[in-house]
């Protein structure tokens, strides 16, 4: 006989125009089990998290909490089933103290005669950030406040809550080495209290790491279910992608290539100071440090995003010399793809033609804006880059996050740049789509454009960049050789372990 266990979906299904979103989804889990939902871009794992927290409602299906049939049409339905959702992009009141967000759906039991006791509210905040070892300020502002400090608040909120079950959408796209090793320490200490955690990731190495169980999720259905302890990391691969997907590695050699940007003497005090480095054509140099350590701010500063305080900035020009060139001119003669897509990289509520020829809305103008023009190549760069889609007119906010990134790099692509800044180029996105990327970077490099790449991801870094310079503090402190890059090497050297510079 078949082990009851204490949540259980049965044959879940959410329709959307043209979409089957969830298709017969059964998934189960017991308590004090860490079970992983991974999955491509569009697979259904979201639909399905938030289907559970009550942010959406499932068109057919039945749940059950220890055995019993239980409805979750809204978000109280799954506040009452002490259920609690940790979004990827923490949902949070930005001018609200931490305190305040904390206990937002309890905030009636500290208000007396119309006042909030803030002196009680602070207290008993202190003590649920101390349970997750959130050295967080309970009165300051949310606004003031890290991206990994926002999501402690959502779980002091699950806790608040007394939450049976707690989900993880995405949970570390954006925390820093710290901040996710103190997140893993939660989950176990989640495990121990005997909760049902369910995470969802891309990482497969966090799913090997945490994870009890692994369900796989293709096209609304799930696909496979795994115990992590019988599989390898290689057969989850091939589960999530169905099929194996290439590994794309950089074997180009630039030894003897001319350089094509120069920076000297970038300061923008005290996120960027003295920062010298020059990027040969067709090399892909990779800025390696923690979050927070200012790579982001160089390139933001180069562009003239953020005024630096001083420093030079060297182009080389259609004569083959290099001559000073302003940010701006740059900015206009580059391509840069931006870390947060959502913020500042898509125009999420239009279509997915308009957001690629934005930038290159000179190749349709003649007296007046050829709209069929500009149509056709955008059509030629969904193909291209193999967006999917059912036209180009979908609106960007309907894709997956792996299409979305795609339409990011289109755009860029388009301006047949010679010189490439890409911050965070496959953050939130599955692995076909980084393995897409990854491909377009290197053809990128090899047709003699010049990339400087950000990641996060080392083995983005070990497989892709032709050199790594070091960034901690808002210096370089550090230049690694091809040859030389490890995972190791590089964690060392962010850390603090300095070694002499060398600028070419």
């Amino acid at each position: 006989m078949e082990k009851r266990m204490y949540f259980e979906a049965r044959n879940l299904h959410k329709y959307y125009p043209g979409v089957h979103a969830l298709n017969n989804v059964t998934i189960v889990a017991d308590k004090g089990e860490v079970l992983g939902i991974i999955g491509i871009n569009g697979a259904g794992k979201s639909t399905f998290m938030n289907a559970l927290a009550g942010e959406i409602c499932i068109d057919k299906g039945t749940y059950y909490i220890d055995g019993k049939e239980t409805i979750i049409r809204n978000q109280n339905d799954s506040g009452k089933c002490r259920i609690a959702l940790i979004h990827q992009e923490a949902v949070v009141f930005k001018d609200m103290t931490v305190a305040e967000n904390i206990f937002i759906y309890n905030l009636n039991k500290y208000t007396k005669a119309g006042r909030i006791q803030y002196k009680r509210l602070f207290e008993d905040a202190s003590k649920y950030l101390s349970m997750i070892g959130a050295d967080i300020d309970p009165k300051e502002i949310v606004k003031n406040i890290t991206i990994g400090e926002k999501q402690m608040i959502e779980i002091a909120r699950a806790l608040v809550r007394d939450a049976e079950i707690v989900l993880f959408d995405e949970p570390t796209s954006s925390l820093s080495l710290d901040e996710k090793e103190n997140l893993f320490r939660i989950i176990g200490e989640l495990k121990q209290k005997n909760k049902i955690v369910m995470y969802i990731t891309h990482f497969i190495d966090e799913i090997m790491r945490i994870c009890d169980r692994t369900v796989v999720m293709r096209d609304g259905c799930v696909t496979g279910e795994f115990l992590n302890e019988d599989v390898t990391t290689k057969e989850l691969v091939t589960g999530i992608a169905g099929q194996e997907v290439e590994t794309i590695v950089n074997a180009t050699d630039k030894r003897d290539k001319e350089i094509v940007l120069k920076v000297e003497n970038l300061n923008c005090y005290p996120v960027v100071r003295n920062v010298n480095f020059a990027v040969k054509k067709g090399e892909i140099l990779g800025l390696w440090g923690l979050l927070g350590s200012g790579r982001t701010e160089i390139v933001r500063n180069i562009l003239a995003l953020d005024k630096p305080d001083s420093g030079i900035v060297y182009k080389r020009n259609n004569k083959g010399i290099l001559e000073k060139i302003s940010g701006h001119k740059l900015l206009e003669e580059c391509a840069y793809v931006t870390e947060d897509r959502h913020l500042d990289g898509l125009f999420m509520q239009m279509p997915i033609w308009k957001n690629i020829s934005m930038a290159n809305l000179k190749k349709f103008e003649h007296f007046i804006m050829d709209e069929q023009k500009e149509r056709d190549y955008a059509l030629q760069m969904i193909n291209e880059m193999q967006i999917k889609a059912s036209d180009e007119n979908v609106l960007v906010e309907t894709l997956s996050g792996g299409n979305q990134q795609k339409v990011v790099m289109a755009r860029s692509i388009g301006k047949n740049p010679d010189i490439f800044f890409i911050d965070e180029p496959t953050r939130g996105v599955d692995i076909n789509a980084k393995s897409f990327i990854h491909k377009k970077i290197v053809e990128l490099a090899e047709c003699g454009c010049a990339i400087v790449m950000i990641s996060s991801e080392l083995e983005e870094n070990l497989n892709l960049c032709d050199r790594v310079l070091i960034v901690r503090n808002g210096e370089i402190v550090a230049e690694v050789a091809k040859k030389d890059i490890s995972k190791q090497k590089l964690m060392d050297l962010c850390q603090g372990i300095r070694e002499e510079v060398k600028y070419e």
